[in-house]
């Protein structure tokens, strides 16, 4: 009887038809990709709008007035000066402790040229008579120099009734050849220095 010694293998034993033991892979996973987080927009500052600068009040230097204006500013002159031919010089001058100035500036006709060697008087009527504060001529630029002249408080324009914080003056302004002009109320101020403008005419009657 013949027995055949082939050993036949069992399914799972090994060989060709063996599979390792042991879990199947998984299937590979396809990544998620992760959410951006959105990055909130940079707000950009707003400047804050400067303060105003605030006016600091002017210094208490000298002024210039022009024919008894400011320049570029407004009439200075608010009410009629008051009447000083009761006053004696002695009690003026009590009364115009303090120091102003006026210059003249004498030009022909329209302003267009100036005129030298102008005769400028400065004077007042009081109780005593008249009396002769200034006197000057005019330089080749048609000016006088700056003529110091009494003048009151300044703090008297701060006080409701007071008197006027100016004195006035009248003003002669001479000249051959020229008709003569005249200023009866010049305001100085203490501590400011007004120019009086002066514009000659010719006299007709010079050369007669």
């Amino acid at each position: 009887m013949y027995i055949s010694r082939r050993k036949h293998r069992l399914p799972g034993e090994g060989g060709e038809d063996a599979r390792p033991a042991g879990k199947t892979p998984a299937p590979e996973e396809t990544p998620v990709p992760e959410k951006e987080t959105p990055v909130p927009e940079k707000e950009t500052p707003v400047p804050a709008e400067p303060e105003p600068e605030r006016e600091e009040n002017p210094p208490d230097g000298p002024v210039e007035l022009i024919d008894g204006r400011e320049a570029d500013g407004p009439e200075v002159l608010g009410r009629e000066p008051e009447d000083d031919a009761r006053l004696s010089y002695e009690e003026f001058l009590a009364k115009n402790p303090k120091t102003g100035a006026l210059k003249v500036q004498a030009f022909l006709g329209m302003r267009s040229l100036p005129v030298a060697e102008a005769e400028v008087t400065v004077e007042k009527t009081l109780s005593d008579g008249v009396h002769v504060f200034a006197a000057a001529a005019t330089d080749p630029d048609g000016s006088t120099r700056d003529l110091p002249l009494p003048a009151p408080e300044r703090e008297n324009s701060q006080l409701p009734g007071s008197d006027n914080p100016f004195a006035v003056y009248r003003v002669t302004v001479s000249h051959p050849g020229y008709v003569t002009a005249v200023f009866p109320d010049v305001p100085v101020f203490a501590g400011v220095k007004s120019i009086q403008q002066v514009s000659l005419l010719p006299d007709p009657g010079a050369g007669a």
